[in-house]
């Protein structure tokens, strides 16, 4: 468990998103007051399909755990692909 609160963690980890909840506790993100994360997806292909759905899993139980949340999302340009940010709150 995290010795302390957190007021604001930002994570921008190029595609070990899901790596890194899958290791907190959901005590542990219930200290975290406001987080940010982003996320990739860079091409559309099976591997890309299957990862699309644990980052999803991870998102909704960020929305689950937190007050409020955000989606922003936008194009990589000639890179292709997509990235998400997700901003949490809590009141």
């Amino acid at each position: 468990v995290l010795p302390t609160n957190i007021d604001f963690l930002k994570i921008d980890v190029e595609g070990v998103e899901v790596e890194i909840f899958d290791g907190l506790s959901d005590e542990n993100i219930s200290r975290v007051n406001r987080l940010a994360i982003e996320t990739h997806l860079w091409s559309d292909n099976e591997e890309m399909n299957k990862r699309r759905v644990l980052v999803e899993d991870v998102q909704n139980r960020l929305v689950r755990l937190f007050d409020h949340h955000w989606h922003g999302y936008y194009g990589r340009g000639s890179v292709g692909g997509w990235t998400e940010t997700l901003n949490l709150w809590r009141d």
